[in-house]
């Protein structure tokens, strides 16, 4: 069975930065998850934060996946290095096994994905890249060519597929599953709603037509699932262990079906 993982923005950016993403870790140790995804933005000052966030994760037992806003590509296709190797640095600090970041410009022209490679042997770190929000990150056929070439030059980077996502770009999630599932290590699960010119974050829905079952059942079955959609409620523990025991559940009914 897939582990299942919770991102910290998941409660809400304003209740996480008051309390603390280490005091989540020990919510959803609770609540029965496997893992956390510590996000970076919600830290504000590295130190001792990471230190504190390495230290509350290794009593708890969870695993963990650390997400930075960051772009391995700069505008002009070059390489982020300072941005990678902080980022990565981070990652091992705070005790992750997987890093997750987005794409950015890449250029096959120019985009240098050995630079990437050497980043990835540098450690024992995963190196994801998620399909975010955005054009030049979040369409089929950028990261199709992105894992293209480092498939050519033997770059072990992986993918965050994020169910969600596609929508913001216009793409079907199930094409893209489709395409992309051998590189995938790390699933984002969401639904999104457009409401109003927005979209919205919302928990997968029940519906048994509804368009992620068929989206869950073409990637890999047993990497992590994170929980990315709200999680709100007075008891914040109790509404964690409801949300990952019903997509525990989802997630097992659909493999077994798949």
């Amino acid at each position: 069975m897939a582990p299942i993982f919770v991102a910290a923005s998941a409660f809400g950016a304003d209740t996480v930065s008051a309390r603390g993403q280490d005091a989540f870790i020990t919510i959803l140790k609770d609540a029965q998850a496997d893992g956390i995804e510590i996000r970076r933005e919600l830290i504000g000052e590295p130190e001792p934060a990471l230190a504190r966030l390495r230290d509350a994760v290794a009593r708890s037992g969870l695993q963990a996946v650390y997400s930075v806003p960051a772009e391995m590509w700069r505008a002009d296709g070059t390489w982020n290095e300072r941005e990678m190797e902080t980022a990565y640095d981070e990652a091992e600090r705070v005790g992750a096994f997987l890093l997750k970041v987005s794409l950015g410009r890449f250029d096959p022209a120019r985009s240098d994905v050995e630079a990437l490679g050497r980043l990835i042997a540098s450690g024992p770190i995963v190196v994801t890249v998620e399909n975010d929000q955005t054009e030049r990150g979040g369409t089929i056929e950028m990261l199709s060519r992105f894992f293209r070439a480092c498939r050519e030059r033997n770059v072990p980077v992986k993918m965050t597929f994020d169910i969600g996502n596609w929508h913001w770009t216009g793409e079907e999630p199930a094409i893209a599953a489709a395409r992309l599932s051998e590189h995938v290590a790390y699933i984002h699960c969401k639904h999104a709603e457009q409401r109003g010119d927005a979209w919205t974050a919302l928990a997968l829905p029940n519906d048994a037509k509804a368009s992620w079952r068929e989206v869950l059942s073409a990637l890999p079955q047993h990497v992590p699932l994170a929980i990315e959609y709200p999680i709100q409620g007075d008891d914040l523990r109790e509404s964690a262990r409801r949300e990952i025991e019903r997509l525990r559940l989802l997630a097992y009914s659909e493999s077994k079906e798949a």
